[in-house]
């Protein structure tokens, strides 16, 4: 397809360094690619951290791309608190999260803030009760992999059990009731779609678009990128080796596909070609995301320590 005549496409689940020994792309020169590859706003969404949303958010505005920030949660199968995994992996489910307006952002913080104060258990989990308290202002993505859409749907695609596929309705109905619409009455909750060759996902696109269709949500389609070029797959293999303690030439380690890297909106329409309203999406959700961080004031906490207890520890001091 023709680079000049692609639709627009904004990525908008995307891993930076941040992601630590997952992510390999670094802000500043993500924002450059994003930019050279004619797009012009970029999401990241680290997993279960906030970290690179400052940095992301001033490096984007020096070249003039939009900064969307965002949070790959880890969402707990039931009580965050309890440290129990429920049979999943890492004890949690993942779920993109992106801040439509200061007071998402707002909520962002609250959620990750308490995701590692009250709800680490090998990451720092939410849980329906914080998503549900802390929902306002956000848009949430659901359907890779790692999610809870996807961990039904895979058990429905290898059973044929209407039960999984139930359940997978009723996960779906609870994420669009909970985050609802904003004030425009425009979707805060979306269906998402990713095809990079990886064979169980190929397996339960087909479920996750007749999810879509029986509950009337909207799809949106999206790379997972963990590496800035094609031709990156390798250093990021070798990231991943360190992070498992494994070397390269292991048979049985964990490989990523090759076609995780930042593709360009050329790349992103034609592998979607099928379904052009999953690549619009992406530019409706971008252009509504808009949060303006305050540099201006302090925002370091005011630690107040009583008298007594400073008196105490005045004289426990060393002389």
């Amino acid at each position: 397809m023709d680079t000049t005549t692609a639709p627009r496409f904004v990525h908008l689940h995307l891993h930076s360094e941040y992601s630590l020994l997952d992510g390999a792309n670094r802000i500043g020169p993500l924002v450059q690619r994003v930019r050279e590859l004619g797009m012009d706003a970029v999401a990241v969404t680290d997993h279960g951290n906030l970290h690179g949303a400052v940095e992301l958010y001033f490096k984007a505005a020096e070249v003039g791309i939009k900064p969307i920030l965002g949070i790959e949660a880890y969402v707990a199968p039931g009580d965050r608190r309890e440290k129990a995994g429920g049979g999943i992996a890492d004890g949690s489910y993942h779920l993109v999260l992106l801040a439509e307006n200061n007071i998402g952002w707002k909520n962002l913080i609250k959620l990750s803030s308490d995701a590692f104060i009250n709800g680490f258990y090998y990451r720092p989990r939410m849980d329906k009760s914080t998503l549900s308290e802390w929902s306002d202002g956000l848009i949430a993505i659901n359907g890779h992999l790692g999610s809870s859409l996807a961990h039904y749907l895979l058990h429905y695609a290898q059973t044929n059990n209407d039960a999984h596929y139930e359940s997978a309705v009723r996960e779906a109905q609870w994420h669009a009731q909970t985050f609802g619409q904003n004030e425009r009455g425009e979707p805060r909750f979306f269906i998402e779609l990713q095809r990079h060759d990886t064979p169980e996902q190929d397996r339960i696109n087909p479920l996750l678009l007749r999810l879509a269709r029986d509950l009337d949500l909207p799809i949106v389609a999206d790379n997972d990128a963990h590496f800035m070029t094609a031709e990156d797959h390798d250093l990021h293999d070798t990231l991943c080796c360190i992070s498992m303690g494994r070397t390269k030439d292991d048979p049985g380690r964990l490989r990523y596909s090759k076609q995780l890297y930042v593709k360009s909106p050329a790349e992103m329409a034609e592998l979607f070609a099928d379904l052009p309203e999953a690549i619009a999406n992406t530019v409706r959700i971008a252009d509504r995301c808009n949060v303006e961080l305050d540099v201006s004031t302090s925002h370091t906490p005011i630690v107040k320590v009583e008298h007594e207890v400073a008196k105490i520890a005045c004289r426990r001091s060393p002389t």
